[in-house]
């Protein structure tokens, strides 16, 4: 099978789907296709750490910043040798579980914990692209309709 972002991002999309749940970055809701778009390469960071962690080799991808992009990690395969989808999907589903969708109001935080891991040195509150995405105060909803009652709670007490 092509193991390529684009299974990875669509793989994420579904994920979402099948969650029932909104998701959230910097307080504004994602569309179902855009969680995919926005968080494949950082879903592959982390997948990549937990693959190293289990000593096993990585998803095939080189990782680098650029800093002025909104969203500062960019994947590249190092090669055409990438490890099979087969291997990496099981990891993105629990990166998903464990890490995803538990920040579903926060992904942002998701997000700045990959590039930690990709430039260490990097904090939410440096990166200059997301200076006035800190200073939001309440949050913009597609179709508050689809709010669980449970995330209505919690984002009751944010606002």
């Amino acid at each position: 099978m092509q193991n390529d972002k684009s299974l990875y991002r669509n793989l994420l999309n579904q994920l979402s789907a099948e969650s029932g749940k909104a998701f959230y970055f910097f307080k504004t809701e994602l569309a179902q296709s855009e969680l995919g778009i926005m968080l494949t390469d950082a879903s592959l960071v982390a997948c990549d750490s937990i693959l190293h962690r289990l000593k096993q080799p990585g998803c095939g991808y080189t990782y680098r910043m650029e800093n002025k992009r909104y969203l500062p990690i960019v994947a590249k395969p190092e090669n055409d040798d990438l490890s099979p989808f087969g291997k990496v999907a099981p990891v993105l589903v629990y990166v998903f579980d464990n890490f995803i969708k538990t920040n579903h109001l926060e992904l942002q935080t998701f997000y700045a914990q990959a590039c930690a891991f990709v430039a260490p040195e990097f904090t939410i509150t440096s990166h200059i692209p997301w200076k006035n995405e800190l200073e939001k105060t309440s949050y913009q909803h597609l179709n508050p309709s689809l709010l669980s009652e449970s995330d209505s709670r919690i984002l009751r007490h944010s606002i």
